[in-house]
């Protein structure tokens, strides 16, 4: 799943795997009653708008997928956050007043959190400088914080934080 112009998007691979067969699927694309956003073929996956199914289609997309909205939503940042070496190596060697080292875990919580900031910086570089480029109007940093607080229990798995999972909290800095 993907958010591709705004639409929730569901994959070919996603769709023929467990959902509809890519004969009932080509049929239906082929009648107008499913919206092709992009075409496959050339190495590049054909997607297709969940919210274009028959009803019957999108509830056992749903069904097969709960969180897709969400899951979709939370994949831009998901995608950017890249392991920070810098930080993982000034966290390993910082020395407390004490004389000792950070603790294993604190050094990889740490350094999660600061690829996770990175991250949130990028993607929030690359929206300005789209919408700029277009002359759109940039998303609130406010609705920006909000999307990118409700990603982070996702990316809790991969890489283990301890930023806010609330964006109010987010954004105050």
């Amino acid at each position: 799943m993907e958010i591709i112009n705004g639409t929730l998007c569901i994959s070919h691979a996603e769709l023929t795997g467990r959902i509809i067969t890519t004969a009932n699927l080509k049929a239906l694309v082929r009648k107008g009653q499913v919206k092709q956003v992009v075409k496959g073929g050339n190495g590049r996956q054909a997607w297709y708008a969940v919210d274009s199914f028959a009803l019957k289609w999108r509830t056992e997309v749903y069904k097969r997928y709960p969180d897709a909205k969400e899951q979709a939503e939370s994949r831009v940042f998901m995608d950017t956050v890249e392991p920070d070496g810098a930080a993982f190596d000034f966290f390993q060697s910082y020395t407390l007043s004490d004389g000792r080292h950070l603790p294993e875990d604190k050094v990889l919580e740490y350094a999660s959190n600061a690829a996770i900031m990175n991250a949130f910086r990028r993607c929030w570089d690359a929206h300005v400088s789209k919408r700029q480029r277009s002359g759109k109007r940039t998303t609130l940093a406010k609705e920006f914080w909000a999307r990118a607080a409700a990603a982070l229990p996702r990316l809790a798995d991969r890489f283990p934080h301890s930023l806010p999972n609330n964006s109010k909290y987010a954004s105050s800095g």
